[in-house]
């Protein structure tokens, strides 16, 4: 009965890992490359307006926590930056980004590209 349960075992969680993917592969740092479309900087549409994204840097570590910061134009000639962190998960080619102190994200990896909406405003990274 052993020699049975334990391949099966094994075999099971190969595959568990195989499908939650790989966050060293994923792991590295996005630079924010395009804001809906257009290249940054950019001003989004958005409900009550937003502020101009001058870029953002997405650190994802192989721990499954990332951190975010992200500059806006707050003036001509002046900026601000916000921090942001959480965790993540991988499942296969989707991402679950779980800000802290806040909701959660779906996102989408296709090769180096990592694309996530965000109170319906498309960001998309490039490593």
């Amino acid at each position: 009965m052993r020699t049975v349960t334990l391949p099966v075992l094994l075999i099971s969680i190969f595959l568990a890992a195989c499908a939650s993917g790989n966050s060293a592969e994923v792991a590295g740092t996005y630079e924010l490359v395009t804001v809906d479309g257009n290249p940054v900087p950019y001003t989004p549409s958005h409900e009550g307006g937003a502020p101009e994204v001058l870029s953002s840097t997405l650190i994802l570590n192989t721990d499954g926590t990332f951190q975010m910061t992200m500059t806006y134009a707050t003036s001509p000639g002046n900026s601000i930056s916000r921090d942001f962190s959480g965790s993540y998960s991988l499942e296969g080619d989707n991402l679950q980004f779980e800000w802290e102190g806040a909701g959660t994200t779906p996102g989408t990896l296709n090769g180096d590209t990592l694309t996530f909406t965000n109170e319906g405003v498309v960001f998309a990274y490039s490593k």
